[in-house]
C-alpha cells in the first residue's frame, strides 16, 4: 500500500490487519476478508516506501500462484511471469535466479501434489482431469475385476487424432505408476508434426486391453461423425498390440517401429554374451549390421539376402541367427519390419516429449 510492504499481523475473519513490514514502524493497514483496503493507521517514520521492493513481492505472488495451481513446468512460469513483470532494472537485479528460486518453488508445489495411492481406489484431483482451460482431459476411467484404465485426451486431441492418416502407438513398461502395468501414448500427425494425442494407464499388456481403449475412440469418434481409421499404424512389436490392430484396423498398413527392431536384436546380442565379440570383431560386427538393416531391403529381396548371411556368417554368431530366423523370420511376419518404402520408419517421435 502506498508503496509499502506488510505483513498479517490479526485476522479477524471479515476484517484483516496489517503491519508493515519494518518491525520498528507502527504503520498499519486494514482490509476486508478479500484484502480490498479499509483504512490505515500510524506513519511511517524513518524508511522511505520501496517500489521495487513491491515489484518483486507481485512478482513472487504471481509465480507462487501459478506454481500452486497449475502443472506447468516451474522454469517456464517463472520465465513467463519475469517477462509479463516488466521490472525495474533494480527490482531485476534484486530477483533470484531462476535455478535459485527453483528449490523454494518446488517445494512450494510438492505440499499440493497429494500422497502416492496405495491401492487402485483413488480419486483423481480435479487439477490432473482438466486443461490448463478447464475443458476436460480425462476421456476415461473404468474398473473392472480390480483392473483399472485410466485414458487421457481432451476433445482438440481426440480430433486431431481422427484426422491424422499415420499414427504411432508406443508402450512404455519402466516408468509406470504402481497399480498399472503401462503407459501407452498415440501421436498424430498435425502439420507435418508429430503430436500427442492419447495418453492411457493400462493394467496389462494383453489385446483385450487394446481392444477396449480401440473400441473407446472408435465410438467416439461416430459421435463426432468422424472415422478412426488411419492409412498406417507405427507401433513396438508387442504381442498383444500387433494382434489387436489386425483386428481392429483390418484396411490399415501395420508397420513396426525400425528403431524396436534394431534395438531387439542389439539387446539379443548383448545377452547371447556376444558384445564383445561384436566390439572387438569386424566381421561379426558387419554381419551384425547387414542383419539390422536386411528391414531397409525391397520386401522380395528379404529372404534371400537373410538365407545368404545364414550361410556365410562366422559360426561364433549362429545362436545369433537362430534367434533371429525363429523370431522374425517364423514368427513375426516381414511385412511388419520392412520398411524399405517408408519416409518415416520408427516410433521415436512417440518416446520424446509431451
Amino acid at each position: 500500500y502506498s508503496g509499502y510492504a506488510y505483513t498479517l499481523n490479526k485476522d479477524r475473519g471479515k476484517v484483516k490487519y496489517w503491519r508493515c513490514e519494518d518491525r520498528s514502524c507502527s504503520a498499519f493497514v486494514h482490509t476486508n476478508a478479500n484484502d480490498n483496503y479499509k483504512a490505515h493507521s500510524g506513519t511511517h517514520d524513518g524508511h522511505l516506501p520501496s517500489p521495487d521492493r513491491i515489484e518483486l513481492l507481485e512478482f513472487k505472488k504471481n509465480v507462487e500462484a501459478r506454481v500452486i495451481h497449475e502443472t506447468t513446468p516451474i522454469a517456464r512460469i517463472y520465465e513467463q511471469e519475469l517477462a509479463a513483470a516488466k521490472l525495474s532494472q533494480t527490482s531485476l537485479a534484486l530477483a533470484p535466479d531462476a535455478k535459485d528460486a527453483h528449490s523454494s518453488l518446488s517445494r512450494l508445489r510438492r505440499k499440493t501434489i497429494p500422497t502416492l495411492p496405495t491401492s487402485i481406489e483413488f480419486d483423481i484431483p480435479t487439477i490432473y482431469t482438466q486443461t490448463l482451460d478447464a475443458k476436460e482431459f480425462l476421456f476415461k476411467d473404468t474398473q473392472t475385476r480390480g483392473k483399472r484404465e485410466l485414458i487421457f485426451a481432451s476433445e482438440q486431441q481426440l480430433v486431431m487424432l481422427f484426422e491424422s492418416k499415420h499414427i504411432f502407438i508406443d508402450g512404455t513398461f519402466l516408468v509406470c505408476p504402481p497399480f498399472f502395468d503401462q503407459v501407452l501414448t498415440i501421436h498424430g500427425v498435425h502439420h507435418a508434426h508429430v503430436l500427442p494425442c492419447i495418453i492411457a494407464l493400462l493394467p496389462g499388456r494383453s489385446s483385450a486391453f487394446y481392444n477396449y481403449l480401440f473400441q473407446l475412440l472408435d465410438q467416439h469418434a461416430s459421435d463426432l461423425h468422424m472415422t478412426f481409421e488411419p492409412e498406417l499404424i507405427t507401433t513396438d512389436f508387442e504381442s498383444g498390440l500387433i494382434k489387436s490392430v489386425k483386428h481392429h484396423f483390418p484396411m490399415s498398413r501395420h508397420i513396426g517401429c525400425f528403431f524396436h527392431y534394431t534395438q531387439s536384436i542389439h539387446r539379443q546380442i548383448q545377452s547371447l554374451g556376444l558384445s564383445t565379440l561384436y566390439n572387438n570383431d569386424p566381421e561379426v560386427r558387419s554381419v551384425c549390421q547387414q542383419l539390422m538393416a536386411l528391414a531397409l531391403l525391397p520386401r522380395n529381396k528379404v529372404e534371400s539376402a537373410f538365407e545368404h548371411l545364414a550361410n556365410n556368417h562366422p559360426s561364433s554368431i549362429n545362436d545369433l541367427f537362430n534367434y533371429f530366423e525363429d523370431f522374425w523370420i517364423e514368427k513375426v511376419p516381414i511385412d511388419l519390419w520392412n520398411v524399405h518404402d517408408l519416409k518415416v520408419t520408427t516410433n521415436n517421435n512417440a518416446e520424446g516429449k509431451m
